[in-house]
């Protein structure tokens, strides 16, 4: 007994089917170079993300830092603005005194306290019109004079009016400009 083999006759490779094969290879090659490329691409993405996060805490901190900064500043100009609205300055007084004198009237001692704002001075007119006018001028002041007391008039010897006088003024004519 003799065995035989039957040989197939070979199919022959229709062109359809062989375009068909060419193009399924040609997308087999392409998903996996786009599934390698998107693979390395991917990683290079998680680097960039990890190092824009660790660029993202760096600011994070340096802003922290600034921020602190910037309240310890601003504590610092509340404490000066404070200081600057509550200091009293007495240019505007001294300038408002000089332009307010009678020209006859001479102070001869004074004091100047600057927690109640009043002006206590002992003077001398050359007579009791001229200091009768130097009360109207302060009386004529309600802006800048709260009150004016008038003390201890008498004639002096070399002729003339000795005083005393209690002004008190008000806030404005002390407050510091800046």
């Amino acid at each position: 007994m003799a065995i035989e083999i039957d040989q197939k006759p070979k199919k022959e490779i229709k062109k359809k089917d062989l375009v068909f094969l060419v193009i399924g290879i040609i997308l087999l090659l392409g998903a996996a170079s786009s599934l390698l490329f998107f693979h390395f691409f991917g990683e290079k993405q998680k680097e960039e993300l990890e190092g824009l996060r660790e660029e993202y805490l760096r600011l994070q901190r340096s802003n922290d830092s600034i921020e602190e900064e910037v309240k310890d500043s601003k504590k610092k100009i509340d404490v000066f603005t404070q200081l600057l609205q509550e200091h009293k300055a007495a240019e505007k007084f001294f300038s408002f005194m000089e332009s307010s004198t009678h020209y006859r009237v001479e102070w001869n001692g004074a004091d100047l306290n600057l927690s109640d704002l009043t002006f206590s001075a002992s003077g001398r007119a050359d007579s009791f019109i001229t200091l009768a006018q130097q009360l109207l001028i302060f009386k004529s002041k309600p802006a800048e004079i709260e009150s004016v007391e008038l003390k201890d008039i008498s004639m002096s010897e070399k002729g003339g009016t000795d005083f005393s006088v209690i002004i008190t003024f008000r806030p404005y004519l002390f407050e510091f400009t800046y």
